[in-house]
């Protein structure tokens, strides 16, 4: 089994360096691995050239490493759910605002177990895998609520996902919750299939790109340009498809033809649709989101206010061509 490494050396071992101006730190973006997450690494690439140079990718494994670089104050943006977004709230700490949408899971984030169980009914009495403060807890929510369950009907087991994971056994698990890669590279062992997926939430399932919320007046130009970048990202896929989706594949260790597949179960949104997506919808998922992870006992503080967790400004701007 491969241990976790400190947040700080996973950091300092996974960053993409841009040159930023010499008087001026660089803007530190945390991703983890989650296929679109990849296209703010994409932008970045030599032959895309479309991060500003004024941002530094920071690649980082799994969403709990980069949800504690985050508190710790080693990246000044991040990408994450609304779900996790919540955490970081309730956490306190940090004053972070949302300010794009990276995509919709409609699938893709996964409760697996073992074939002979039926559905999220299934799970009580076992021992669950989950990252804590992650989507995993969402899901958990979502699957629990589904299935009549509350938290004291199986044992949640912290667990720190990775690609090389031995069969669930061999961790003391009946069932893990993940995502793409991580439930790509489980799937493949056989004997698995999903108990709970992300599509049967009762509200979209966002991710989102979040902010340091002093980062607002500090480099809005900067940020602007980072939503207009990873748009020009997903274009730059369908220009030159096979060498976009080879490269990604390879940043996230599984084959092209599974990186392909695990947009079966994601939608992406064009820049168009960002504002409304901002001002309505994201709203509408996070008090969903909260009331899941509050019921089940995820959650401890109140729902932020719509104004204080959104700011659609940059996304108006730059969906207006500017």
């Amino acid at each position: 089994m491969r241990w976790p490494l400190h947040p700080l050396l996973i950091v300092l071992s996974g960053l993409t360096f841009a040159c930023a101006k010499p008087d001026e730190a660089p803007l530190r973006l945390g991703i983890s691995q989650w296929p679109p997450y990849e296209f703010f690494r994409l932008a970045s690439h030599p032959e895309a050239g479309l991060l500003p140079a004024e941002v530094q990718v920071v690649d980082l494994f799994t969403p709990v490493d980069l949800l504690q670089s985050y508190q710790l104050g080693q990246v000044d943006a991040l990408t994450c759910t609304v779900g996790e977004y919540l955490q970081i709230v309730d956490k306190g700490g940090r004053d972070p605002v949302i300010i794009g949408v990276i995509d919709t899971s409609v699938g893709a984030d996964v409760v697996l177990g073992p074939d002979s169980l039926d559905g999220s009914a299934g799970l009580r009495g076992l021992r669950i895998g989950v990252e804590a403060g992650t989507v995993g807890e969402v899901l958990l929510a979502g699957a629990l609520d589904a299935g009549g369950l509350s938290p004291g009907d199986v044992l949640r087991v912290p667990f720190h996902l990775q690609l090389d994971q031995g069969p669930l056994s061999e961790n003391g698990l009946d069932a893990v919750i993940c995502f793409p890669p991580f439930s790509t590279a489980l799937m493949r062992q056989g004997g698995l299939k999903i108990l709970y997926d992300s599509a049967r939430l009762a509200q979209p399932l966002f991710d989102v790109l979040v902010v340091e919320r002093g980062m607002l007046k500090e480099r809005p130009e900067v940020l602007r340009q980072l939503l207009v970048a990873f748009h020009k990202a997903k274009i730059l896929r369908e220009q030159r498809p096979d060498w976009a989706d080879s490269l990604m594949a390879h940043w996230e260790g599984i084959s092209l033809g599974e990186f392909r597949h695990t947009f079966n179960g994601i939608k992406l949104h064009d820049q168009a649709s960002q504002p409304n997506l901002l001002e309505k919808e994201v709203p509408a998922s996070l008090d969903y989101v909260h009331d899941l992870l509050a019921e089940q006992g995820f959650l401890n503080g109140a729902l932020p206010s719509p104004g204080d967790a959104v700011d659609s400004r940059l996304a108006r701007e730059a969906a207006g061509g500017r």
